[in-house]
């Protein structure tokens, strides 16, 4: 949200609105803040591409994102 950059990444475990997310380089991840707001985010399964807002919920090895808010 702060960089501009695309951040490529895995995401570890989905449920309904939230997504956890393993960025390929953790390093492009380091100013982003719980709070923060994605405003472009996307991402895809095995079936589906999606394109949403999303808001961090906790940041660490990995983020947990809201998505769709």
């Amino acid at each position: 949200p702060k960089t501009n950059f695309i951040i490529t990444g895995t995401i570890l475990s989905a449920s309904e609105n939230k997504i956890d997310f393993a960025p390929d380089f953790p390093y492009l991840t380091n100013d982003i803040l719980q709070g923060d707001i994605i405003e472009k985010l996307s991402y895809k399964d095995k079936t589906n591409c999606a394109s949403c807002t999303a808001k961090i919920l906790t940041v660490g090895e990995s983020l947990l994102l809201e998505l769709n808010i």
